[in-house]
């Protein structure tokens, strides 16, 4: 199956999805751990269930590689993707905050098989979800892999990737090109399956 090297990879249909997380979720720091990326933080919230819907709702509407903008992604998840880059085939939002400690970026990353469009879950305070000792559950990757299956998307494999999992979803698109979804996935204590990062692209059925 195609997709972008797993190193591009490492940075949902019909039924509400349950997502409610099985721990508490661990509290904020008042200041940013070491080593976090310092990003400016936006003021609205965003629930996760909403999110959760935001996401599934454009994956489905991809068609091919070229609908994914920075203005179709910016306005499906309801952020601006300012950052650094500022194309249409480039850029970053600030953190929005999905409540609990939690929050996300979006995120366009360019390659030589298409634009990827991100999103990054961790904590507001900058620390990545990996970083924490049990970082609890924001999204269920096995409700999220039911949900996108509901609309058209295959999955694929499940492989051990870096601390994680990563999982791969496919829809046949018009032509020779398909739209790829790709989970990256943690596990809690509890043995939830979680979602990390999840990264949306198109390309040729006939890649890799």
């Amino acid at each position: 199956m195609g997709r972008l090297p797993a190193n591009i990879v490492a940075s949902l249909g019909t039924v509400l999805i349950a997502t409610s997380c099985t721990q508490t979720a661990p509290s904020t720091a008042t200041a940013p751990a070491p080593g976090a990326v310092s990003v400016a933080i936006t003021s609205h919230a965003l629930e996760v269930r909403g999110l959760e819907h935001r996401i599934l709702d454009y994956a489905d509407a991809l068609a091919r590689s070229s609908d994914i903008t920075a203005d179709s992604f910016g306005n499906a998840l309801g952020v601006s993707l300012s950052g650094p880059g500022k194309t249409p085939t480039d850029g970053t939002s600030a953190i929005t905050s999905l409540g609990g400690g939690y929050g996300f970026t979006a995120e366009l990353i360019p390659g030589s098989n298409g634009t990827q469009a991100i999103i990054n879950m961790g904590m507001m305070d900058g620390r990545g979800l990996m970083q924490m000792e049990d970082p609890g559950c924001i999204m269920d990757a096995d409700a999220v892999s039911l949900a996108l299956e509901q609309r058209g998307y295959k999955r694929t494999i499940t492989e051990r990737f870096a601390s994680g999992w990563l999982r791969e979803h496919h829809r046949e698109a018009p032509g020779s090109e398909s739209m790829f979804i790709d989970m990256r996935l943690y596990k809690t204590k509890a043995g939830a399956l979680c979602v990390q990062r999840i990264a949306l692209y198109g390309g040729t059925s006939e890649a890799g």
